[in-house]
């Protein structure tokens, strides 16, 4: 029987060759929607639609964190929103790990190339914390490693 794998404990991180910086006080991970495109392929001469499968399109994450402006992973955010929209800039590549296993013992991560589309500090209400939403724009492919691969922290 399958585990069930509570979510708690996810991180976000930002990857180069030498380092990977998490960016810390992760609130929420969106859910990953990958999709294609699909391609009418019909002429007058069929009697019924015909249809081709399009190239696939890695969509968006949205990332919500409790944001802390003293932190410099967290401005850095701003600052590799900013810089992306640059030419030629190398876009990022971010890592997103949650456990795997249910005693927390293996962590399956999501690896892709993305920048930083949507940068929002939200609301400050009376009650409640600081909070930002980042949506990261996907860039390729996915990569999805079921085990510690990918984990910085492995």
């Amino acid at each position: 029987m399958p585990e069930k794998i509570a979510t708690f404990g996810a991180k976000l991180y930002k990857t180069t060759i030498a380092a990977a910086n998490e960016i810390g006080s992760v609130i929420s991970v969106g859910g990953i929607d990958i999709s294609r495109a699909v391609i009418d392929s019909s002429t007058h001469d069929d009697t019924v639609k015909t249809k081709l499968a399009g190239i696939w399109d890695s969509g968006d994450l949205t990332v919500r964190i409790a944001f802390d402006p003293q932190d410099t992973n967290h401005i850095m955010l701003y600052v590799t929103d900013t810089a992306a929209s640059t030419p030629n800039t190398a876009i990022p590549t971010w890592i997103v790990t949650v456990k795997s296993k249910a005693d927390g013992t293996k962590k399956m991560s999501f690896m892709f190339t993305a920048f930083i589309k949507n940068f929002k500090i939200d609301e400050f209400p009376t009650e409640g914390m600081m909070t930002a939403e980042l949506v990261f724009e996907i860039s390729g492919v996915i990569t999805i490693a079921p085990d510690n691969t990918n984990d910085p922290d492995a």
